[in-house]
């Protein structure tokens, strides 16, 4: 299986996958690949079930927690009171104005 073909047949698990392009906005410098998961041990098998993975495209992987806070990837704009508490909190008044 392709590495394209490994990507549609994941889809439905995937909020974004990308490369990641220099300046130049040509020459790919790294790619970025968001899993819908909670688990980080079900990202890491999806990514090492990608044929890139086996093929050692990419010289360096890490892999790290994403929490969007404010976006259409995230839902739009209610999820700043869920990752940002402490910060809701003290600017409700103000941030409920601007996310209305």
């Amino acid at each position: 299986m392709a590495h394209s073909e490994y990507v549609v047949s994941i889809i439905d698990k995937i909020i974004v996958a990308c490369p990641i392009f220099a300046n130049d906005n040509k020459t790919i410098v790294g790619s970025i690949l968001i899993y819908k998961t909670e688990v980080k041990s079900e990202a890491e098998k999806l990514l090492k079930g990608d044929p890139y993975y086996s093929s050692d495209i990419w010289d360096k992987i890490s892999t790290n927690t994403f929490r969007g806070a404010i976006g259409d990837v995230v839902g739009g704009k209610a999820f700043i009171k869920k990752w940002h508490p402490f910060y809701y909190k003290r600017n409700a008044k103000e941030l409920d104005s601007m996310l209305s």
